[in-house]
């Protein structure tokens, strides 16, 4: 009997030392740096599949070593609870009623039944991490959040209810991973619901295209059973942000080291240098009429009000001007009306006028 013991556990150690070297493979070195995702899956399924699949007699067996380590971990933690500090491994086997030495073994069969049952489904892991694969996260992210998910639904898994263990750890993997998605795909993290959303819009609109229906936002809405404004705003969600700083792949057209900010058409870039021509123009015109059919006062009052003269172009309000000239704030509002009247009747007044105002 203790012979069969110490070759299961010599077989479950070979299947944890698999389990650890298919995870840690892409961690050697600079591997992972100049690996591409599709080498990285090649070598991680190599990996993974040295590891036996289990009957369903084995899985039982392991799922139960597993539940009876996750109770001992609960038991340690309301024995420290009620301490107010760690327990120690005596205290916790006195709790447990065994001794240290069995108490210890379960702990250790425990943990490689574990590592047994997560080395035999990686498969399912690269599985529903590769339905992930355009979403944004590199493949060896998702695996590694998958590998997360895995671990919890083996650890909450119960043998006693006569589900497989694929069955019932394929929602938690699904869910690590789609939790990966949405909290590293984007500069600007969207919630889970908004991904999910987005996931029903995609296969909604592939059922429509095998239907030979149009995939417009009526039809989506009435497939999926929401409002055309959910849906609307939902598709504003799926265009992902990209840095200014991105370089563009150099081709025949671009230069190498070119950037996104340089393929940023300006909106003004053909009417620009009229604009600034024809605001020259005026403002020469503007300056020679006030030299010559102003008043002194009027003209430096217009030239302070309209920044006329200025490099920097900046204006005065009436009330700073008023102190300037030690009178009342209409009474300059009075000779600045006074001042455009006169612009206003002069013969270049239709240019001037446009300018003014």
């Amino acid at each position: 009997m203790q012979a069969r013991r110490n070759r299961d556990l010599q077989d479950q150690t070979a299947d944890a030392n698999v389990f650890r070297v298919g995870l840690e493979s892409k961690g050697k070195g600079d591997v992972s740096e100049k690996e591409s995702s599709s080498d990285f899956l090649a070598t991680f399924l190599t990996e993974i599949g040295k590891a036996k699949l289990l009957t369903r007699e084995e899985e039982i067996e392991l799922s139960r070593r597993v539940k009876k380590s996750v109770e001992l971990q609960n038991l340690r933690a309301r024995v420290s609870e009620e301490l107010g500090r760690e327990a120690t491994h005596a205290e916790w086997a006195k709790a447990q009623g065994c001794s240290v030495y069995s108490l210890r073994r379960k702990l250790r069969e425990g943990e490689l039944a574990r590592h047994k049952l997560l080395a035999t489904n990686l498969r399912l892991v690269v599985s529903v991490a590769k339905k992930y694969l355009r979403c944004g996260v590199e493949l060896s992210d998702l695996v590694a959040a998958g590998t997360m998910g895995l671990s919890k639904g083996v650890e909450k898994f119960d043998p006693n209810r006569g589900y497989k263990l694929s069955t019932y750890v394929h929602w938690w993997i699904r869910q690590a991973v789609t939790r990966a998605v949405a909290d590293h795909s984007r500069t600007i993290r969207l919630p889970v619901h908004v991904h999910e959303t987005l996931g029903r819009l995609r296969r909604a609109k592939a059922q429509l295209a095998s239907e030979g229906e149009i995939a417009n936002v009526k039809n989506l809405a009435n497939t999926l059973g929401l409002s055309e404004r959910k849906i609307d705003n939902v598709l504003k969600l799926k265009y992902k942000t990209r840095s200014m700083n991105e370089e563009v792949s150099p081709n025949n057209r671009m230069e190498e080291g070119s950037t996104m900010d340089n393929f940023i058409a300006d909106p003004d870039a053909e009417t620009r240098p009229w604009k600034e021509l024809e605001a020259d123009f005026l403002q020469a015109n503007v300056k020679n009429v006030l030299l010559d059919q102003l008043d002194p006062r009027e003209r430096d009052i217009i030239r302070l009000r309209f920044g006329f003269g200025r490099t920097d172009g900046r204006t005065m309000t009436l009330d700073v001007i008023s102190q300037r000239y030690g009178v009342s704030r209409e009474r300059i509002r009075q000779l600045e009306t006074v001042a455009v009247r006169k612009l206003k009747l002069l013969s270049q007044g239709k240019e001037l006028h446009r300018y003014c105002y």
